[in-house]
């Protein structure tokens, strides 16, 4: 990691999804100043799953992936933060160590924000207060609904389920359909499904030969949502 250039507050892109945007001026002025800012190389980590929080991270560019590791080193990412997405809040909160460690997904620009400094704006202002019980709401119902995926669903239709997710997300729309703009490997996928890579390489190239997607190289195109729709919610 290093100080690199960091994107000034005022000027960011992601101020309007940044977690901190319903500070007041005055206080947002002084989060600019409290942060401290890095730039994170691809795969870089940020912190591990086990270490003890004293801060959270906000990301100001780029993307973060946040997985968790089991004893054989398989990884399943739980979430991918943008700009603009908290990171760590829960542990610290809680008083607890890391439930999972964060990784650069790509070379990005990340904030700390020390423990004392973030429970001061916490406490501070009821709006950010709100925004916090809604974005822990938030991330308790998708942990939900991963567990219950994970469980009941089959190899096909989480794959297929994360295929749209990620079209919704990153995806641009051209002639041939739509592009997944980042490009995700084989394992950042199968590690998304819950899925061996080698499972997940078979099922990318059965939904290629039915023409339900695309690929080239890293790239993937969604050529039929409708039927890719129908994977992600039919046992087959």
């Amino acid at each position: 990691m290093d100080k690199g250039k960091v994107p000034e507050c005022a000027s960011c892109k992601a101020r309007a999804t940044c977690f901190f945007s319903t500070l007041g001026p005055e206080d947002f002025d002084e989060f600019s100043r409290a942060r401290i800012s890095n730039v994170y190389k691809k795969r870089q980590v940020v912190f591990y799953e086990g270490h003890i929080p004293h801060g959270v991270y906000i990301v100001c560019r780029g993307r973060v992936k946040v997985y968790k590791t089991d004893q054989r080193g398989h990884q399943l990412i739980t979430r991918i933060a943008n700009p603009g997405g908290l990171l760590g809040y829960r542990a610290l909160l809680a008083k607890e160590p890391y439930s999972g460690s964060t990784e650069a997904f790509e070379e990005s620009t990340i904030s700390y924000i020390a423990e004392e400094v973030f429970l001061k704006y916490i406490s501070r202002s009821p709006a950010l207060a709100t925004r916090l019980l809604v974005q822990l709401s938030k991330d308790v119902r998708n942990a939900e609904d991963r567990a219950r995926d994970l469980a009941m669903k089959s190899s096909r239709e989480r794959l297929a389920q994360i295929l749209l997710m990620l079209k919704t997300a990153y995806g641009r729309q051209e002639k041939q359909g739509t592009v997944i703009e980042v490009p995700f490997t084989r394992l950042d996928l199968a590690e998304l499904a819950g899925l061996a890579q080698e499972t997940a390489i078979r099922l990318l190239g059965e939904l290629e030969e039915k023409k339900v997607i695309a690929l080239k190289g890293r790239t993937i195109a969604v050529l039929d949502e409708k039927a890719l729709q129908r994977h992600s919610t039919q046992m087959n």
